[in-house]
C-alpha cells in the first residue's frame, strides 16, 4: 500500500509539471513614443505599425498610440506544456523592430543598446520577462 501511494504521487507530480505552463521570453515588451520628424510633436494619427523585425508580421493590426505617441509593444513569447521548443533558430533574429504610420516611411530600430542598458545580466535570456524604453522614435512624412 505504502509503495502504490509513493508511486501514484510521484505520477501526479510528473503530470501536474508538465500541464504546467512554460513561457520563453523571445524579445522583451518595447515602450517608446512617435513622432514626426519635423514638427517633434506625436503623431496626428492614433495608430501605428510597429512590430519585431523578423519575428512580427507585416500584417499584424496596428498599435493604438496614446495621445502623446506612446506605444507598447508586448513581447513575442513561445508557449510551452512538456517539450520544450527550438529557440535556436531565433538567435539570429537581429534585436530590431520597424515602425510606420500611413503617410510615414518606416523606420528600422535596433533596440540592443537599450536592452544592454536596462537589462540586467542575470535577467537576459528566454527565461525572463524584461521591458525596455527606446525613447522617442522620429518618422518621416511618405515624399
Amino acid at each position: 500500500m505504502k509503495n502504490s501511494s509513493i508511486i501514484f504521487c510521484i505520477i501526479i507530480t510528473v503530470l501536474l509539471s508538465a500541464c504546467t505552463k512554460k513561457i520563453f521570453y523571445l524579445t522583451p515588451e518595447v515602450h517608446g513614443k512617435v513622432y514626426d520628424s519635423v514638427s517633434k510633436k506625436p503623431l496626428p494619427r492614433n495608430h501605428a505599425k510597429i512590430g519585431f523585425d523578423g519575428l512580427t508580421g507585416y500584417e499584424a493590426p496596428p498599435i493604438i498610440l496614446k495621445a502623446d505617441g506612446g506605444f507598447i509593444l508586448p513581447a513575442v513569447t513561445k508557449t510551452y506544456f512538456f517539450i520544450r521548443p527550438n529557440v535556436k533558430k531565433y538567435d539570429f533574429v537581429l534585436p530590431q523592430i520597424y515602425a510606420g504610420a500611413e503617410n510615414y516611411q518606416y523606420k528600422i530600430i535596433d533596440y540592443s543598446p537599450f536592452y544592454i542598458k536596462q537589462v540586467s545580466e542575470e535577467r537576459s535570456g528566454y527565461s525572463y520577462f524584461n521591458k525596455i524604453n527606446i525613447g522617442i522614435i522620429y518618422l518621416e512624412i511618405e515624399k
